[in-house]
Parts: C-alpha cells; sequence; structure tokens
C-alpha cells in the first residue's frame, strides 16, 4: 500500500536509516554487519507503517544501495521506489501446488491424510513459507504425511504475504474436506466436527484451547446454513444460482521474546517504550491500553513510542505476534514498576501501605491491594515517593521458549515458542460461511454474505480486532475472485503492476460481512492470554468461496483466481 522508501545520513559513522519496516533490529543488525559497524552506530526508524503484509519485513537490496550512495556522496540520500518497481525490487506471494489425498469410513471420520506442497522460489534463494505444518495439526487423523518442495523459477525471491502460506495450504485442504463432505453426502460442517482434534495429531500434545467447533456453531446460526440444501445447482434466486460453502480458519499462536520501557509520574502520565511496530493495526492504541489498564490512567495520558531500534527489543511485526509478545512485555514492565513503588512507599510514614510487606501487595487495574483491606492507587502511591516519578524495563519471554530463539532475537532475528511446544499446540481458530451467487447466462460470480466466527484468546480491542477481522475476509475474497499477478513469460516482467490493473476488492465487490469473537480464555499463551488475529481472518475464506461455487455450479475450482471462464 505504501510505497517503499529509503532515507540515509551518515554523520562521520553514525548512521540513520528511515524506511518502512516491520523490524527495525533486524534491519539494524543486517545494515551493521553489510557496513561494519557496531550496531550502537545504527539507528533505523519507522514510527509508522503505511500497509506492509510481510513485503517490508526484511531488508531489501534498494535499501543498502541508498545507504551506500549517502556515505558515498556526503550526504543524505533519499530513494523513493515507483509502484511498478515494487513488484520487482521486493518480495510477492510464491505460486505453489498443493497435492491433498484423503480417505474416510462411512462415518465422516479421517483414516489418511497427505499433503505435499510445492512452492516457488527463485534461483538464488531457498526461501521456505512452509504451510503443512498447520494443515497436518487440523483434524484427527492416525495417518499422515506431508511433504514441503521448492521449485526454482527465474523470478526475485518470493517471501511473505499475509497469512504466507497458511492461506494456499488452507485453500487445498478445505476444498477437499468439501468435497469429500459431498462424496459421503454429509453436511460440511458435521464432517469437520467428527474430525475435531483435542490433541495435536502428530506431536500429540494438548490444544491449549481450542474453540473450532464453538466458531462453526456461531457462524452457522447467524448466517443461516440450516436453509442450505444439499444438492448442488438446487438453490435459485431468478437467473442468478445460489451456493452456500464454508470453510475453516485457523493461525499458530507464536510468541517472541519482547522488552519494554515504561515511566510513570505523578502528574498522572506514563510513556512505554519499545521497538514495535505499527503496520496499521494499531498497535499503538492496543500498547497504551494494556499499560493504561495495569496503571490505572486513562488511555489518553499514556504516550507510546515504537518504531525505533534504540529503544527495547521487540519482535518482527510478523507472525501475528506482536500483542502477545510486546503487550506482554509492557505488561511485565508495568508489574516491575509497581513493585518499585510499592518498595519505596511501604518504608514512608503515614500512608495506608506504611509497613506492609511488599511481597503481599498486588497491583489490580492501577490498585494496590494488600491484606486486611488496605489499598491505595498506584498514582497516590508514587506521589507519596520522594521522586514522584518511576521507572522499570520489563521482559518477556515465553517459559518454553529456547534460550537459542532467545539469543537469536536479540541479534536481530526471530525467534519465537510455538506454535508447537513440548506441553501444547497454540492456535487460533475461525470458521467462515460464504454465500455466493453466479448468474446463469453471464457467469458472473458475487460475493453477497460472508460471516465469520472467530475464538482468538483474549481480544484487546474488540473494535481493532474486528477490524483485522473483517479486513482479513475481505482480502480472502479478493485472493478468490480478483487477485492475479499477470506475468509476460516471453519478457520476463510482471504486466499489472499499478492500482488500475491489479485488482483488488472494492466497496461494490463486497457485501454484508459479519464478524463474531468468540470468548476463549488461554492461560498457557501467555500472561494476556491473546492469541494472533492479524493473519487469521483470511486463512479459508478463498476456499469457503470455492465450495459455495461448486454448491451453486456443480463445478470444483482449484486455481485461484477464480474467474468467468472457470465457470
Amino acid at each position: 500500500m505504501e510505497m517503499f522508501a529509503t532515507t540515509a545520513h551518515w554523520r562521520g559513522d553514525q548512521l540513520t536509516v528511515w524506511m518502512p519496516s516491520q523490524s527495525v533490529r533486524t534491519a539494524r543488525a543486517g545494515v551493521a554487519a553489510a557496513f561494519k559497524l557496531p550496531e550502537t552506530q545504527v539507528e533505523v526508524l519507522s514510527p509508522f507503517v503505511g500497509g506492509a503484509f510481510g513485503s517490508k519485513a526484511g531488508l531489501p537490496p534498494y535499501a543498502m544501495l541508498t545507504i551506500a550512495a549517502a556515505r558515498g556522496v556526503g550526504a543524505p540520500v533519499r530513494l523513493m521506489v515507483s509502484r511498478e518497481h515494487m513488484y520487482t525490487v521486493a518480495t510477492f506471494r510464491p505460486e505453489s501446488n498443493q497435492k491433498i489425498r484423503l480417505a474416510a469410513g462411512r462415518d465422516g471420520r479421517l483414516t489418511a491424510f497427505e499433503h505435499i506442497e510445492t512452492a516457488q522460489t527463485s534461483q538464488f534463494d531457498d526461501v521456505v513459507n512452509p504451510g503443512t505444518h498447520m494443515t497436518r495439526a487440523m483434524y484427527a487423523c492416525p495417518n499422515i504425511h506431508t511433504e514441503q518442495r521448492l521449485a526454482r523459477s527465474d523470478s526475485n525471491t518470493p517471501g511473505f504475504m499475509r497469512a504466507p502460506n497458511e492461506m494456499q495450504s488452507f485453500f487445498a485442504l478445505e476444498s477437499a474436506m468439501d468435497e469429500l463432505a459431498f462424496k459421503l453426502a454429509m453436511d460440511p460442517v458435521e464432517l469437520r466436527r467428527v474430525n475435531d482434534a483435542k490433541r495435536h495429531p502428530v506431536e500429540d500434545v494438548p490444544f491449549s484451547s481450542r474453540s473450532l467447533m464453538a466458531c462453526y456453531d456461531a457462524a452457522a446460526k447467524s448466517f443461516g446454513w440450516a436453509r442450505r440444501s444439499m444438492a448442488p445447482m438446487s438453490m435459485t434466486d431468478g437467473d442468478w444460482l445460489v451456493g452456500y460453502g464454508c470453510a475453516t480458519s485457523t493461525y499458530p499462536t507464536a510468541v517472541a521474546p519482547s522488552a519494554a520501557r515504561v515511566r510513570m509520574y505523578g502528574t498522572g502520565t506514563a510513556v512505554v517504550e519499545l521497538a514495535a511496530h505499527d503496520v496499521g493495526t494499531g498497535a499503538y492504541t492496543i500498547m497504551g491500553q494494556i499499560a493504561a489498564q495495569r496503571l490505572g490512567l486513562p488511555v489518553k495520558s499514556v504516550e507510546v513510542s515504537m518504531g525505533d531500534s534504540d529503544l527495547p527489543v521487540a519482535p518482527l511485526s510478523g507472525g501475528s505476534v506482536t500483542s502477545a509478545s510486546a503487550g506482554s512485555a509492557v505488561h511485565v514492565a508495568c508489574l516491575k514498576l509497581a513493585d518499585e513503588i510499592v518498595r519505596s512507599v511501604v518504608k514512608l510514614k503515614d500512608n495506608k501501605l506504611s509497613g506492609v510487606d511488599p511481597a503481599q501487595v498486588k497491583l489490580v487495574d492501577g490498585m494496590l491491594q494488600a491484606p486486611g483491606g488496605k489499598s491505595m492507587s498506584l498514582l497516590d502511591a508514587l506521589k507519596a515517593t520522594p521522586r514522584g516519578e518511576a521507572s522499570a524495563d520489563g521482559e518477556y519471554a515465553h517459559p518454553e521458549l529456547t534460550e537459542q530463539a532467545l539469543r537469536t532475537t536479540y541479534k536481530g532475528g526471530f525467534g519465537v515458542a510455538g506454535p508447537v511446544t513440548k506441553t501444547h499446540a497454540m492456535f487460533a481458530f475461525g470458521a467462515q460461511f460464504v454465500e455466493v451467487r453466479v448468474h446463469r447466462w453471464t457467469h458472473e460470480i458475487r460475493v453477497p454474505r460472508i460471516h465469520g466466527a472467530f475464538a482468538a484468546g483474549t481480544i484487546l480491542n474488540r473494535k481493532t480486532a474486528h477490524s483485522q477481522l473483517m479486513g482479513g475476509m475481505i482480502w480472502g475474497i479478493g485472493s478468490a475472485l480478483h487477485e492475479h499477478t499477470l506475468v509476460d513469460p516471453k519478457r520476463a516482467r510482471f504486466l499489472n503492476t499499478d492500482i488500475a490493473e491489479y485488482l483488488v476488492p472494492v466497496n461494490a465487490d463486497i457485501g454484508e460481512v459479519n464478524v463474531q469473537m468468540i470468548d476463549e480464555r488461554d492461560d498457557f499463551v501467555n500472561p494476556l492470554g491473546v492469541k494472533g488475529i492479524g493473519e487469521l481472518g483470511i486463512v479459508g475464506t478463498a476456499a469457503a468461496v470455492a465450495n459455495a461455487i461448486h454448491h451453486a455450479t456443480g463445478k470444483r475450482l482449484r486455481t485461484l483466481p477464480f474467474t468467468l471462464k472457470d465457470v
């Protein structure tokens, strides 16, 4: 969405780089290594990112060239990448081929599952965005075989695109599940119910929480799934063939190590600092809300500073990890801040906590609570201290995070705990229902309704979460019906390199979008009980559209996007 750009400014051996980045710490580490500088002499700034979706997760060559040019000319240099050239200087969603085989008994229970995925890469990079690790975790099955393969192509290197391979992988799996349900003469929702898994089918550990069927029940009810007739081409409205389809959404819950600094002042204000990023998802709001609730302050009294590599370490804004990881660090920092204030105030006379054992004081929504009904607001306690202000750094790492993953993060990489740990499997889940209308004579395809229900642990902000999930579902419609990068094979060039000809859904393409968020508690994933939602909404949408098209027309479509000629 936002154009790619880099501005570089050298001041002797000190370098400042401004660039839209999903990981300022990773960018700093890469720049420092390439130019043989200590990381302390490099600062990367990206306070706001106008849309990223994966394309700004790495350190692109054009940024390195801009930095080299600035050093060469001895003056600041800025490079703006044109829309056309964005298609060749950055990554893209790789093409893939999915081979699915399913076997089931007459009762619908899976007896064997195979998924072989072949994904595109360039001639010079081995880049794997695995999707089969997700499909093999989805349904209970005693015999599972998955493979992840690469195919080299004469192209730039592909990379992340929101819900990187899960989107394609689940298009295949959920289309196959619908086809199996049709061959069994079984309701597609019921097929998923009889194969719902309580434990990871391969790793044999329990899910930390799994509310998949609660999602199906809620979305099916709001959508009116019970009105669906079983036979394809059996529902019509004048010249329109009407089809209903459903599919499962899921996304792995991964938690990265993160740190945050919180400062609180007797004026009733606070500052939160961390090297996280806001890529348009509302991370500034979320971090401010977490701190405000813990400290007992209005959200407007909390200032949040992010997107600066000099701030405390925070993870890449990718893999839907920001709220779970950086948010947990803010939570820990607030608790440490409260501990510092308590240790100071209990030593003072003439206050409600005088002489209390600091270990027995708890922070609950800005109130310090001690045995015997003694309590005091954190702000009042801070005002009573000699300094009238306090600061604390907090770090959070999931208990099952490995030392190697921790070191990787602090060196600028991306180390996480999950989605599968030694004791649990951590995933968010959802169910999507789509109504498709296909015109009998023109073959025009429309999606007048889409309903989705999602379970992702604690929802920190229902407004921003609703927007994320709704946006993912709309983008899923785009992947099913609109988005396609056209290639001229003779000239090895992308043809539709602008927003006029690269089609995305517009208001006229989108009708009713209904989003439900299922209440779910998960005490294992992190202190906040948060699972990622940024990429959850798009997984499953394309399959739901394909399944609805089959119900409307009797035709199985297996290549994205679906066009007039396909039906």
